[in-house]
């Protein structure tokens, strides 16, 4: 109502409107300049204490019937009302006024509201009474002046309605001096408030409150004032109760152009946010994702390819717009298999198979390929998205992966005979050394002897070497200082190496200790060296280095980004020679697998440096190329300098017993009689048991005899470990050596009765065991 009645301010026509009380509801400029009375003086009072000579019994029943709904109108001239002149005009002249009264009922009001339009007819009155004929001018005046109410009416009623059916803005307007004049019921909607509060307030304030504007309030009028428009949003909330408002301030100008007022128009853009927010995470996923993502028309022409795409295949986005997924086609697979793949997602399911495609550069990689089809609002089908998730890795871990269950069958078959086979080598060497002591007369029996006793131990080695390569071997791994370790193992490989290959050592000039058994590292350095030897032959100047230097976890290249922490012992042995194929390279640490000639490799060196490296938790790593030479890289982890330990006694020496009794439990019968004949013929008494249980009904017959026990780990009924756990409950003194074929770390690492419990390795020699014997029975506690 109040932005209808904003209209009558401007008309040439006085118009006043009365409430049901008289009370002025509006005053407008028109009667301002007529009366001298301005519409702040006036609004709000009743108009009979204003102009008390209305105080009238006819006027205010003809006005009563307008205001309770008796009459829609009525029409005061000069001639019958004279009460109806308002006032003398400041100049004191008096005026002829023609009046109509007309019946307003506002939207949600229960009262009528009575509204005044005064037209002057001063002029015409008087063209009246000098020329009759005027009447006809007059009456047409008249006329006019009431189809302009009506029009007027129906044009306030009109925009009213529009504005309160505006139900995606929120229309908010002022006069002048930037007080609410409407407020629509969408602004109350969004702002939480009523209009009956807002109008008459301060823009200003409303800004304060709700837009959170206030210094700016100032710019903002500015802006429209001289640019007519001023545009800004609110938000509220927070998370997912976030809201926002986009709110655009306009000038309402008059039938002059002039600003009279502004009027704000606010809409609620929250759901729009939130599916633009939603689409920008949605496009940043697919621009930053891993995977290779392509999006194609339905007939399969690409309209988007995602970065991932160009890393992937090499194509840049303008090479593949327009083109269809064929360019990336590698013959690989058949038409078949495409016939599948469009039969699948035309049908507007998803397709997902493992192919391989071409890259630009004609190279061939392996994917994950995945299509679905993209249905409109009806179900059509509209586009094709395409997912390839490059499975080079991928392969690569399960190539790995099957590699390390094939070391890990051959770990287990090598474990499996090794216990048997080592059983019979303690029988042979125990019986050659009884044999030894029966022949010692005979030189020639003894050099025979001699003979067996190193073919025996050879065959030892050779299984211990097995173990190692599948890590199950006995590892006696102590800390040592590889650099010294390292100078000694170059003299003595000097020999090995032809004196037309020039052999260079880079060492450290620092102690690099490390915790390792010498045995196995001392066989890894001849087998690395004998390799580079046959790498390098034919070359016209054959070179060769081993080298070692001190590395830090992050200054270490791995080619497979192995994660790595803590200092390392960087071991490294390069030639010049011939070099590896790649094809070759994931398969040289095979067993068995050689590339050397016919009758120079047994397949078994590099097999077993890889073993033993592993054992040693250290890593090796290859780089190499075809006429470029090969570098062997191994990494030991460093243990502190002070750990270092020095053997204190020679094992070729026998140190004769005195008399004490030995307890030996293994269930192989020639490895326990063997044992029995070495063991009394070097100076004790001994008992004998065939496995865990017999051998605690040994020592429950015999407790306070038993100095000492060698026992076997594996035996059936009852292991070795379990039973010395028992034998030790009932008499805690008796010492024990565990005798075993098997690393101690896999055979008892979930059994092991103490960190410093016993182990030697079967088989052994006479002067070895005799050293430990002697050790263990002469050891106080």
């Amino acid at each position: 109502m109040h932005l209808n009645l904003d209209i009558l301010d401007h008309t040439p026509i006085g118009h006043f409107v009365l409430r049901h009380d008289y009370v002025v509801m509006f005053w407008n400029r028109c009667l301002e300049d007529w009366t001298g009375i301005s519409k702040e003086e006036i609004t709000g009072r009743n108009l009979i204490d204003v102009f008390p000579h209305l105080q009238n019994r006819k006027f205010l029943g003809r006005i009563n019937q307008v205001l309770d709904g008796s009459m829609q109108s009525t029409v005061f001239s000069s001639q019958l009302h004279r009460y109806m002149i308002p006032a003398p005009l400041p100049n004191g002249e008096l005026r002829t006024q023609y009046v109509v009264v007309t019946r307003l009922r506002p939207e949600g009001e229960e009262d009528n509201l009575a509204l005044f339009s005064i037209q002057d007819v001063t002029d015409l009155t008087a063209a009246i009474h000098s020329n009759r004929n005027a009447i006809q001018r007059i009456s047409r005046a008249m006329d006019e002046v009431k189809e302009t109410e009506r029009q007027l009416a129906e044009k306030s009623t009109y925009l009213d309605n529009i504005l309160r059916s505006a139900t995606e803005y929120g229309i908010i307007t002022t006069d002048l001096d930037f007080r609410i004049t409407y407020f629509n019921p969408k602004a109350e909607a969004l702002f939480s408030c009523t209009a009956e509060e807002k109008i008459g307030s301060s823009l200003q304030q409303l800004c304060m409150d709700i837009c959170h504007i206030g210094t700016e309030f100032e710019a903002m009028i500015d802006q429209v004032l001289h640019r007519g428009e001023y545009n800004f949003t609110i938000s509220g909330g927070e998370g997912g109760a976030r809201t926002f408002v986009d709110v655009r301030v306009s000038g309402i100008l008059n039938h002059d152009n002039h600003i009279v007022g502004v009027a704000l128009f606010c809409m609620d853009v929250t759901e729009e946010r939130r599916r633009n927010d939603k689409l920008r995470i949605l496009s940043q996923a697919i621009e930053q994702a891993g995977e290779s993502i392509i999006i194609t028309d339905r007939n399969g022409l690409i309209q988007y390819a995602n970065p991932a795409f160009t890393r992937l295949t090499g194509y840049h986005l303008d090479e593949a717009i327009g083109h269809t997924p064929r360019l990336l086609k590698s013959g690989k697979q058949n038409e078949q298999f495409y016939e599948d793949l469009w039969e699948t997602v035309g049908g507007g399911r998803v397709w997902q198979r493992l192919l391989v495609d071409r890259k630009k550069d004609g190279s061939l990689y392996s994917a994950m390929m995945s299509v679905a089809p993209i249905v409109d609002d009806h179900g059509q089908i509209t586009h094709y998205v395409g997912i390839q998730q490059d499975m080079t890795e991928h392969q690569a871990l399960e190539e790995r992966f099957r590699q390390a269950q094939k070391m890990e069958a051959i770990g287990t078959l090598v474990g499996g005979i090794a216990h048997d086979f080592n059983n019979m080598l303690a029988g042979i060497t125990g019986n050659v050394y009884l044999a030894a002591q029966k022949a010692k007369e005979s030189p020639e029996v003894m050099q025979r002897l001699d003979v067996i006793r190193e073919l025996s131990f050879k065959a030892a080695t050779m299984i211990q070497q097995l173990l190692t390569f599948a890590r199950k071997g006995i590892v006696d791994q102590k800390p040592f200082g590889l650099t010294s370790f390292l100078r000694e193992a170059a003299k003595l490989n000097q020999a090995g190496v032809p004196e037309n290959i020039h052999l260079s050592k880079c060492l450290s000039g620092e102690e690099l200790v490390i915790r390792g058994d010498v045995t196995q590292l001392q066989q890894v350095v001849m087998n690395l060296l004998s390799n580079a030897v046959d790498a390098v032959e034919g070359v016209e100047k054959p070179e060769i280095t081993l080298g070692l230097e001190l590395k830090r976890a992050d200054e270490i290249q791995l080619q497979d980004d192995e994660p790595l922490s803590g200092d390392y012992a960087h071991l490294f042995v390069s030639d010049n020679g011939r070099g590896i194929h790649p094809s070759a390279l994931k398969n040289i640490f095979e067993p068995f697998y050689t590339t050397k000639d016919v009758g120079k490799g047994t397949g078994l060196g590099l097999a077993m440096t890889y073993g033993a490296v592993k054992s040693h938790q250290g890593i090796i790593d290859v780089v190499s190329g075809e006429g470029v030479g090969s570098t062997f890289h191994i990494y030991l982890p460093l243990v502190g300098e002070e750990e270092l330990i020095i053997p204190s006694y020679h094992e070729d020496d026998v140190i004769q017993g005195r008399g004490e009794t030995i307890l030996v439990v293994d269930d192989n019968a020639q490895v326990r009689e063997t044992s029995r004949e070495v063991l009394e013929n070097i100076g004790y008494k001994v008992l004998l048991a065939v496995d865990g249980l017999d051998a605690i009904s040994m020592v429950q017959r015999h407790v306070r005899e038993i100095d000492l026990i060698i026992i076997d780990i594996v035996m059936p009924r009852l292991g070795g470990v379990k039973a010395a756990g028992q034998i030790l409950a009932m008499n805690p003194h008796i010492r024990v050596i565990y005798a075993t074929g098997y690393d101690k770390d896999e055979t008892l690492r979930h059994e092991m009765p103490s960190s410093d419990a016993l182990v030697i390795s079967k088989p052994y020699t006479i002067g070895t065991l005799s050293h430990v014997l002697h050790e263990q029975l002469n050891r106080a506690g």
